[in-house]
C-alpha cells in the first residue's frame, strides 16, 4: 500500500480476520505457511523499522515471526518467540554474534505473565540504526540494546520462516505490517497503535551519527565510535572552559577519521548528511581558504566548511568541471579570537547545501554531478589533500548526522546553555518534555500541568502534584551510557506544606532495585543513590549533612546540582543554589561502578513500588557526561 510496489512474492497463508475484527483483512499461518517479500527494500539498510500486529494459536513452541537472510538457521536479521515452552518472550536480532537468538537475555524482552497474553492481538515493532536495537509492545518501549545494526545485504524478508530443519514457522495471525528504511521515534511508534492503513510518516530530521567533542583526544563518543587520529594538534580551553578544544596550527594539522567502504561516514554524494561544530580562528587565512570539516573527498569531488580572507564563513564543493562556493554572511563577519558555530546541511537528493552562521540561516548552493562513492577520509582543521589551505585556531563539539537537521536544531546547538560541553541531556520542561540537547532524546507527559518558570514566564515549568505525575524519557544510549563523569543540575520550587524527605525529583531504576542513579529529597538539599545491581545491594548513598528544610520550602526557585564520578577514583559533590554542601556516605562506597541495565529516566518519580512521588515544581534539567565546575553550575541558567 506504500506506492512503492513491493508486493509479496510468494504467500501460502490463508486470510483471516485481523485487529479490527473484519474478517478477510489478515492472514494467518499454520505452521507450514510462509509470506515472501521482496529483498531490495530492505538490504543493507543501516536504519530500520518493523512494525506488524501478531496473534498466536498457542505458546507450545519457539516459533519466528520474521526473518532476512542468505539461509534458513543462519538468518542475520530475525524477530522470534522464545523461552519456554510455554513460550515467556520474544527478541530482535540484527547481525548479532552468537547467542543470536532469545538464548541471549541481552536480545530479549520478557512480559508479565499476569498482564500479558500472547493469543491476543498485540502490536510488536523493532527498529535499529547505528545507535542500537529497540523493541515496543503496543507502542511502548521495552527493549533497548546499544551498538551499531545493519541489515544483511542480501536474502528475502520472510514472514513465518522455517529453521534448519523446517520448524519454528509461526501459528498464528499476523495484520498491517510496516516496513521502514529509517528508525521511527518513540512517539511515531506509539501512534501506529491507532493509525489506519496508509503512507508512512515522515522521517526524522536527522540523527547523530558521530560526535567529537575534542577534549584531549580525537574519540568519536557515539555508542558505534570511528575513533580519529591526532596529525601535530594540540589542546586549548574549550568554547565554555568545560573540558578541551583541538588548535590547528595550519599546514598539516587535521583530525582524521577513517571512512572505510560501508562504514557510517562513508558518504555518497547522492546522501544526506550535516555537520556542526564551534570554531575560533586565530586570524583570517592569507591564502584563497582555510579547511574547518574536509566532509566528503573525491579527486572530483568535495565537500567542506571553510573560512575566507575577508572573514566570512561559507561551504565549499567542487565538481569534475570546476572549482566553486558561495559565501555567506557580510565581509568581516567571523572576527578572529572569537567562537563561532557553523553548521553544514547537504541535500544528495536536491544536490544543494544549506550554511548556517550562529544558528542563523547564511544560504543555499546549489550544484549538478553524476552519483559517486566518496574515497577519502573525514577530516577537521584540514586535509593532506591540501594541507595549504590548513586552518589555524581552535575547533570544538564537531558532530556529525545522518539526515537534515533542520534550522530550529541547528540553531538549538548554536545557542545551548554556557557550560554545555558534554551535554546529554537538557529539559527545559516548558509545557512539554522535550529534550533541547542534540540527541533529541524526548519525553512524554503524565498528570503533570505547565506553569510559569524560575522566570515568571507562563508556561516554562512543569507542576507535579505528588500523585503520578511523571515525565518518562526512554532508555537510550546517551543516559546509559553515563558510566565514568556526570554532572545533574535542575532547578525547584516547593511550598511550606509539601516538603518532605524521599521525593525523587529524578532516577533512573529498574524495578527489583537495580539503580543507575537517584535524586532524592534530604535534609540539607537533594541526596544521591547509585550503583545497586539489584536484590539486596542499595548500591550507594550520599546524604548532605545539616538541616537546609528550612531554605527549600520558601516557595522560592532553588538550584539544586550533583556531580558524580562512578567507578575508581568516584566522588560525590552536592550543591545548593550553587554552594556546595557538606556531606557523608550514608552506605556504600565512593567506587562503586554504574551498573548496566534498561531503564526510562523519570522526572518526578521512580521506577518502584515506592514511587517517591516529587511534589512541587521543576524547570530547566541538564545531563552532563563530565564534572562541571562551581563556575560552571551557577552560570546555567
Amino acid at each position: 500500500m506504500s506506492g512503492n510496489g513491493y508486493h509479496a512474492t510468494f504467500n501460502t497463508a490463508s486470510l483471516a480476520s485481523g485487529v479490527s475484527g473484519q474478517n478477510n483483512s489478515a492472514y494467518h499461518f499454520n505452521g507450514t505457511s510462509e509470506i515472501r517479500l521482496p529483498e531490495s527494500p530492505t538490504n543493507g539498510l543501516a536504519s530500520g523499522t518493523i512494525s506488524l500486529w501478531v496473534r498466536l494459536d498457542d505458546t507450545n513452541a519457539q516459533y519466528n515471526i520474521f526473518a532476512k537472510g542468505p539461509a534458513a538457521n543462519t538468518y542475520p536479521m530475525r524477530a522470534q518467540f522464545g523461552g519456554g515452552p510455554p513460550i515467556t518472550q520474544w527478541c530482535f536480532i540484527v547481525n548479532t554474534p552468537p547467542p543470536g537468538d532469545c538464548s541471549s537475555p541481552v536480545n530479549s524482552f520478557t512480559p508479565s505473565s499476569t498482564t500479558y497474553g500472547f493469543t491476543n492481538w498485540h502490536l510488536y515493532t523493532f527498529t535499529w540504526s547505528p545507535t542500537g536495537r529497540r523493541i515496543y509492545l503496543d507502542g511502548n518501549l521495552k527493549l533497548s540494546v546499544a551498538g551499531g545494526a545493519i541489515a544483511p545485504s542480501t536474502g528475502e524478508l520472510i514472514l513465518s520462516p522455517p529453521s534448519a530443519l523446517g520448524q519454528e514457522r509461526l501459528k498464528g495471525s499476523i495484520d498491517d505490517v510496516r516496513i521502514y528504511n529509517y528508525e521511527l521515534t518513540q512517539s511515531q511508534v506509539a501512534a501506529l497503535v491507532n493509525a489506519p492503513p496508509g503512507p508512512p510518516p515522515p522521517p526524522p530530521s536527522a540523527s547523530l551519527l558521530a560526535h567529537y567533542p575534542l577534549d584531549g583526544n580525537a574519540s568519536d563518543v557515539t555508542t558505534s565510535p570511528i575513533n580519529g587520529s591526532l596529525t601535530n594538534v594540540t589542546f586549548v580551553p574549550g568554547r565554555v572552559g568545560t573540558g578541551n578544544a583541538a588548535r590547528f596550527a595550519g599546514g598539516a594539522s587535521y583530525v582524521q577519521a577513517p571512512v572505510a567502504s560501508g562504514s557510517k561516514l562513508a558518504f555518497k554524494t547522492t546522501d544526506r548528511y550535516s555537520v556542526a561544530m564551534w570554531m575560533r580562528p586565530d586570524a583570517r587565512p592569507t591564502g584563497p581558504s582555510n579547511w574547518l570539516a574536509y566532509t566528503m573527498g573525491r579527486n572530483e569531488f568535495s565537500s567542506s566548511i571553510q573560512l575566507r580572507p575577508d572573514g566570512t564563513a561559507f561551504a565549499g564543493n567542487c565538481t569534475p568541471t570546476e572549482f566553486c562556493f558561495s559565501a555567506y554572511g557580510p565581509t568581516g563577519t567571523v572576527v578572529p579570537g572569537q567562537w563561532y558555530h557553523v553548521a553544514q546541511v547537504y541535500d544528495g537528493a536536491t544536490q544543494s547545501m544549506q550554511f548556517f552562521l550562529n544558528g542563523v540561516p547564511a544560504g543555499t548552493v546549489s550544484f549538478a554531478f553524476s552519483a559517486r562513492a566518496i574515497d577519502q577520509a573525514f577530516n577537521i582543521g584540514g586535509t593532506p589533500v591540501d594541507p595549504s589551505n590548513g586552518f589555524i585556531g581552535s575547533i570544538d563539539d564537531v558532530r556529525v548526522y545522518t539526515g537534515l537537521l533542520s534550522a530550529a536544531e541547528i540553531s538549538a546547538l548554536a545557542t545551548a546553555p554556557a557550560g554545555s560541553s558534554g551535554l546529554v541531556a537538557f529539559y527545559g520542561l516548558d509545557g512539554n518534555g522535550n529534550d533541547g540537547s542534540a540527541y533529541g532524546n524526548h519525553g512524554t507527559l503524565t498528570g503533570v500541568a505547565a506553569a510559569p518558570g524560575r522566570t515568571g514566564v507562563a508556561g516554562t515549568a512543569l507542576l507535579f502534584s505528588g500523585s503520578n505525575s511523571v515525565v518518562t524519557i526512554p532508555s537510550n544510549p546517551q543516559i546509559a551510557g553515563l558510566n565514568g563523569d556526570m554532572t545533574l543540575v535542575f532547578w525547584m520550587k516547593k511550598g511550606a506544606t509539601d516538603i518532605t524527605g524521599a521525593m525523587l525529583p529524578i532516577a533512573r531504576r529498574e524495578f527489583g532495585n537495580r539503580i543507575h542513579f537517584i535524586t532524592y529529597m534530604q535534609p540539607g538539599g537533594v541526596a544521591f543513590q547509585c550503583c545497586s545491581a539489584g536484590g539486596s545491594d542499595w548500591g550507594a548513598f550520599y546524604t548532605p549533612g545539616g538541616n537546609g528544610l528550612a531554605t527549600l520550602n520558601d516557595g522560592a526557585w532553588h538550584q539544586i546540582a550533583i556531580s558524580h564520578r562512578f567507578g575508581a577514583g568516584g566522588t560525590t559533590t552536592l550543591y545548593l543554589d550553587g554552594a556546595q554542601l557538606a556531606g557523608s556516605y550514608l552506605f556504600g562506597a565512593a567506587g562503586a561502578s554504574a551498573p548496566t541495565i534498561v531503564a526510562d529516566l523519570l522526572i518526578g518519580r521512580q521506577a518502584s513500588t515506592s514511587a517517591g512521588q516529587f511534589e512541587g515544581y521543576l524547570d530547566n534539567v541538564y545531563i552532563f557526561n563530565t564534572i562541571l565546575t562551581p563556575s560552571q553550575i551557577a552560570q546555567l541558567p
